[in-house]
């Protein structure tokens, strides 16, 4: 059985109905509805991710390498929080023994849907049983970068060796970002592929390790939850990939409390849905 976790404003009674019936469409126990900060009524301040979270310079300074200049209000920071507290209770719980670094848990957004809970329950129980699945955090529900460009191979040949030549870590990330337009070849017979370019923290599966690199990376709350994740995987602190099909949806009706809707198209125009 996975551990499921949907981050929600119980306040909004639209949202939390969404949710209730998406948890009785699941079906089985271990539905976690967790209640979100309302970073439009409060200040959101930082957490403390330790000696290895980075500064909001920090976070700054690289993302905007990486062309990801998005400015951060309360309620982003607010939703980036709510996943960076999700990661790190899972590492307290590994640090307490109560699971295994390698052991998956799910996250959701509010805004999603099942796209079809058989076909879920399968898949996440395939991860759940393979010995080794090769990646830390698999985005269920995604945009970008789906399709494979027939020149994808020798790009992301390319410029993974242009990461590895680089000496500054900036610059690696650079390139290494940039090897990831494109997905990769599918997995083994689970079908996972290395992530591309992709945007979808409405439905993920993470493991102990994804979860180190979103506290590291996302403590500051310096960059959206999406952008956060992105960064993280370019500078190698995890490895994120995504299933062969996108098994969770997003509820656009519901609307965002984080965005704008200029803010959501200029977004989609930068990593756009292939």
């Amino acid at each position: 059985m996975i551990s499921i976790h949907c981050i929600t404003l119980t306040s909004e009674p639209g949202r939390l109905e969404q949710v209730e019936a998406q948890r009785a469409a699941w079906g089985e126990p271990g539905f976690h509805i967790v209640d979100a900060i309302d970073g439009r009524k409060q200040f959101v301040p930082p957490h403390d991710g330790g000696e290895k979270a980075w500064s909001h310079e920090l976070v700054r300074a690289r993302a905007a390498r990486l062309g990801m200049t998005e400015t951060m209000n309360e309620p982003g920071k607010a939703c980036t929080k709510g996943h960076v507290l999700l990661a790190q209770q899972r590492l307290d719980d590994i640090q307490a023994g109560k699971v295994s670094a390698d052991d998956y848990y799910l996250v959701l957004e509010d805004d999603f849907a099942w796209r079809d809970v058989a076909k879920l329950k399968a898949f996440v129980g395939q991860i759940l049983r393979s010995p080794s699945p090769g990646f830390d955090v698999i985005y269920l529900g995604y945009r970008g970068g789906e399709q494979r460009h027939i020149k994808a191979p020798v790009h992301r040949a390319l410029h993974t060796l242009k990461s590895r030549l680089a000496s500054d870590p900036a610059d690696a990330a650079v390139a290494w970002l940039e090897a990831q337009r494109w997905p990769g070849r599918a997995r083994g017979p689970l079908g996972l592929r290395a992530a591309g370019q992709h945007l979808g923290t409405h439905g993920y599966l993470m493991n102990g390790r994804g979860a180190a690199a979103i506290v590291e990376v996302g403590s500051s709350l310096s960059l959206p939850a999406d952008h956060t994740f992105r960064l993280a995987q370019a500078f190698g602190l995890a490895r994120f990939g995504i299933a062969p099909e996108k098994l969770v949806i997003t509820q656009f009706e519901l609307g965002s409390t984080i965005r704008s809707e200029e803010e959501f198209v200029r977004a989609a125009q930068h990593i756009p849905t292939t």
